[in-house]
This record gives structure tokens, sequence and C-alpha cells, in this order.
């Protein structure tokens, strides 16, 4: 239904040679309104007007997150043993809780733990008013006040997600406890590519879809945000060759000390066991399978924030062409899904754990893989090696 409210003044001049010149200015007033299927009046479109609840569900999904998420720190701190944890083997299931208490002592907390508390916290401030601003928009047409908290929200929450993923990729506080010159420069231009897109957001929902500075402003937007998503990758790769180095490095030594065992180099050790060389064979090890844990761990985590990326700002996009004017809401419904999947999974990847083992119980499953991939660097390391003392010897 479309209801007309006009305000009409006119002024009519007359010259002497029988021209009028005539001024005239209006209000106008256009109230579309259409019925939901409670048959309410409502001031949303049709492809929003399940908006609201889908947003306060949402809501609920990213509370229960938060809290559980701030029950595992609190446990860990009390010495309780930590919440969020995957059993994965008989042997872990039939652990008693003394031996758990005793574990959970060595668990460590980290400050980016804290700061992705805040994140969700913040993520669920944002969505429980974009909830809200939707509502009094379907009972009222306007939710002017609603909307200043939400934007202000979102702008919090968009440059808090960013910092957080580009801290994650660079292993701050888990891997070392500072940021070299380049990531805190990346981590600068991502927040001020953030400012940028915010702006363009609020320029957006004041101009109306057809106008040639609507166009520009969403130009700009998907521009800023694709720079915005391929910075936050480039910390996680530096992190992956890092990783990646220290491991062949150390595949490396190790192999160029077995060709000096094997070539008579080092023949006492052959006849007379060193308990010190093992201890130290032994600790060197587990470094090694330290750092190829990190080094899935990042890997993942890459492929994790790829398929966000892609799902996010791609598929949903080209998911939303597709929907007509009644159905176009199941594009924020994905959007927000994708997003609750990537908090989670997130979260699984990077909760505290106990790094003063050799072998993470949470990994245990994975131990035959590290086994077969430190194997299979070791023996093309070794094929490298005779290789060049064959080149040599020739």
């Amino acid at each position: 239904s479309v209801s007309l409210d006009a305000n009409h003044s006119t002024t009519t001049t007359t010259t002497t040679s029988s021209v009028i010149h005539a001024k005239s200015s209006f209000a106008l007033d256009l109230h579309y309104t259409n019925t939901d299927i409670m048959n309410n009046v409502s001031y949303l479109t049709a492809g929003e007007m399940p908006l609201p609840r889908i947003y306060l569900y949402f809501t609920i999904s990213y509370a229960i997150l938060w809290v559980v998420w701030m029950l595992n720190l609190r446990s860990i701190q009390a010495n309780q043993g930590a919440i969020i944890a995957i059993a994965s083997s008989k042997r872990r299931r039939s652990s008693s809780s003394l031996s758990r208490r005793k574990r959970s002592s060595n668990i460590i907390i980290y400050p980016i733990h804290h700061v992705m508390g805040i994140l969700l916290l913040i993520k669920t401030c944002a969505t429980l008013f974009e909830s809200i601003r939707y509502h009094y928009v379907r009972i009222s047409g306007h939710a002017t006040l609603w909307s200043v908290v939400y934007y202000t929200l979102t702008f919090i929450k968009g440059i808090f997600l960013f910092t957080v993923v580009l801290l994650i990729g660079t292993g701050w506080s888990m891997v070392k406890p500072f940021l070299n010159g380049r990531e805190k420069q990346i981590i600068a231009c991502v927040l001020i590519l953030q400012v940028l897109d915010n702006v363009a957001v609020v320029v957006l929902q004041h101009q109306v879809q057809g106008q040639r500075s609507y166009d520009d402003w969403s130009a700009v937007l998907h521009l800023v945000d694709i720079l915005c998503c391929c910075g936050v990758l480039i910390p996680i790769v530096w992190q992956v060759n890092a990783l990646e180095s220290s491991t062949e490095s150390d595949n490396n030594n190790n192999n160029s000390n077995d060709n000096n065992d094997s070539n008579g180099y080092n023949d006492s050790s052959t006849t007379t066991p060193d308990i010190g060389s093992g201890s130290s064979s032994g600790g060197g090890r587990s470094d090694k399978k330290k750092t190829l844990a990190k080094l899935k761990l990042f890997r993942s985590y890459y492929l994790l924030v790829v398929a966000y990326i892609y799902a996010t700002r791609i598929v949903v996009y080209l998911f939303r062409t597709a929907l007509d004017f009644r159905h176009a809401w199941w594009g924020n419904f994905f959007s927000e899904a994708a997003t609750l999947a990537f908090y989670a999974s997130t979260g699984l990847l990077f909760r505290p754990r106990d790094e003063s083992r050799n072998h993470d119980e949470d990994d245990d499953d994975d131990d035959d893989d590290d086994e077969e991939q430190v194997e299979l660097i070791q023996q093309q390391s070794l094929l490298h090696n005779n290789n060049s003392i064959d080149d040599a010897r020739q």
C-alpha cells in the first residue's frame, strides 16, 4: 500500500510582455508498507521481513560462543581443566580427573585469547543492534538512533576482526611476543582501509540505488574490502614460510649429521652409547614436532581464512544475484552462517593448549601423519645431500 502526502505552494508573477513565470515547491512523503505472514503492517521490503528474527537467532548463537569461550578461560585459570577439548581416543576419555587437573596447570592462556573474547562480545552486540534496527524499521519505518549505535559497533567490529585475524596470522603472543616492522605496517594499512570501508558503508545507506554516487561508493566499498582481505593473508603466508624454512633447516642439519655418521666421521658414536647425545636428539625431535604442528596449524588457518573470504565475498554475492526479491534475506542468512562458522573454527583451532608436553593430546590422531611428513622431508633432503656428495666426488 502507498500513501501520499504533499504540501504544494505556487508563486506566480506576470510581466508586461504577457509571459508568466511560475515557481513551485512541494514536500513529498511516500509511505510504502507491506503485510507480513501475521497480517501486521511492516515497512520492510518483502525480502527483509525475516531479518529481525534471523539476526536475533544469530545473536543468541554468538552469545553462546562467547559464554563458552569465557567459561573455558575461567576454568583454565582456576586449574579445573579446559572445557573446549576434543577427545579422540579412549585413553583420554578414561583419564582420571586428577591427571586432568595436573595437565590444566600447564595450559597457557595468551593475550590473544582475551582479545578473541572481546571480539566475540563486540560481534554479539553488533548483531543484536542490527536485529533491533530492523525491528524498529519494520514497525515505524525509521530507526535513526539504533542505526547510529549499529554503525558504531559495526565500525569497531570490522577493525577488531581484521586486527585479530592479522595478529593470529603473525603468530603474536603464541609464537613470538612482538611484531616486526613490516607486520606493523601491514596492520596499519589494513586498519586505514577498514576506516575507508566503513565510511563507504555509511554513505551507501544514505544513497539511492541507481544514482551515480551510489555506484561510485559501491565500487569503492568492494575494492577496499578485497584489499583488506588480501592484506590479512600476507602475514599468514609469511608465518607459514618461516615455519617451513625452520622445518627444512632442522631436517637438513639432522640429515647432514646422519651422513657424517654413515661415512665414518663419527665411528665412536656407533660403538659407545652416549646418553647426552640421545637426550639432545630427543629434544631436537621434540622441537621439530612442535614446529611441524605449528606449521600444520597455520596452514589450516590459511585455508580457513581463504574459505571464509571466498564464501562471504564471492559465493554470497553470486547467490544474491540469483535470488528474487522475496528471498533476498537468504543472502544475509548465508553470510552470517559463514561468519559464525569462521568464528567457531578459529576458536577451535587456537584454543588454549598444553604446550609443555611433547605431543599435544588433541593432536594424537595426527602423529602418524606427522611422522610420514617428517620421513618424507628427510628422504628428500637425504637424496639431495647424496647427490651433492656424488657431484663433489666426481
